[in-house]
């Protein structure tokens, strides 16, 4: 199956099929969290498609819609070639704004940002979790969503994807994106790296200070593993919380931070050939026995995802952390 690029010029109301006129393939990247999709393409000048900022732009791959976004960036150069970048609905939401939020979900920040910012949404499921606070001074809309995503998932231990599908922003859980084919030895993979490391997000001692105006002095709470900082040194999480919380909540957070940190960061990239269209967010089986400190026979979740489609061919770089 090949694929449909169309662009719809607003100004003239008319729907341009350009996949014959792209040069050197269609790229289309996504990542879990944080950023919207993006899609670029080098169309050969037929002088027929007219098309601006901002107009509507259609990506099928097989029969199905894996990009619904819009012109943000025209590049023409010296030979009538003009490379066109896209985003979906997510690149909206690098506005900035403030809030001062109690007992909100996911599900009702995201619900009230697109309102706010006349975005389209789809389906936002209740995910659970009602987080005690969210205080937020000029913060981009999408550093905020992707703030309750991880306090939702730390909590819960379910990972939700907040994801533009087919032109409607979506919370869809990880689990339910789970791709059908087995990726990796005798299966797509053309070539694997794989990152072992503790300099990242790996923390050993977390340190969480709330303010105190009644005592003039900061409360502490701490977690530590005696156990790893024996094996790597000490490395500190150090965090300023909500003055309104109490202690309870603190030291629950305190504890989920240390469960969560206190380990190796483990890194796959999977080099893939004739892949089916595949975003961040989705699970995949990955099998590759030899990996190196251990045999890798496990559902991963996909962190980025890289796509180019030509006429003759496909190529995909994966990015995922192994979790074991």
């Amino acid at each position: 199956m090949g694929y449909r690029l169309e662009i719809e010029g607003r100004n003239t109301g008319q729907s341009f099929k350009v996949s014959d006129n792209v040069k050197s393939g269609v790229k289309w990247q996504t990542q879990r969290r944080g950023a919207p999709a993006r899609l670029e393409f080098t169309l050969i000048k037929d002088y027929i498609a007219a098309y601006h900022e901002g107009d509507p732009v259609l990506f099928v791959v097989d029969d199905k819609v894996v990009f619904s976004g819009f012109v943000f960036t025209k590049r023409k150069n010296d030979k009538g070639e003009i490379t066109t970048t896209c985003y979906d609905q997510l690149r909206y939401l690098k506005a900035k704004q403030t809030y001062n939020w109690e007992n909100y979900s996911l599900t009702d920040a995201v619900q009230q940002i697109a309102a706010e910012f006349k975005l389209t949404v789809g389906e936002l499921p209740n995910t659970g979790y009602r987080l005690p606070y969210g205080h937020y001074q000029d913060l981009s809309l999408l550093d905020i969503i992707t703030d309750y995503q991880i306090r939702t998932t730390i909590a819960t231990g379910k990972i939700w994807n907040f994801l533009d599908e087919e032109g409607k922003l979506t919370l869809r859980e990880a689990g339910a994106m789970q791709i059908a084919e087995v990726l990796g030895e005798g299966s797509l993979a053309t070539g694997y790296t794989y990152e072992t490391s503790i300099d990242k997000e790996t923390y050993n001692q977390i340190k969480l200070i709330r303010p105190n105006e009644e005592t003039g002095r900061a409360d502490l709470y701490m977690a530590v593993s005696t156990e790893t900082i024996a094996k790597w040194g000490l490395l500190q999480l150090y965090e300023i919380v909500d003055e309104n919380l109490n202690a309870a909540q603190i030291e629950e957070m305190v504890r989920q931070r240390l469960t969560y940190h206190n380990r190796v960061s483990r890194n796959l990239t999977l080099k893939l050939a004739e892949a089916p269209p595949i975003r961040a967010g989705c699970i995949a089986f990955i099998y590759l026995p030899e990996l190196g400190d251990l045999a890798l026979r496990q559902r991963l979740l996909i962190e980025s995802a890289s796509h180019t489609f030509s006429a003759d061919k496909r190529e995909a770089t994966l990015e995922m952390e192994v979790v074991v």
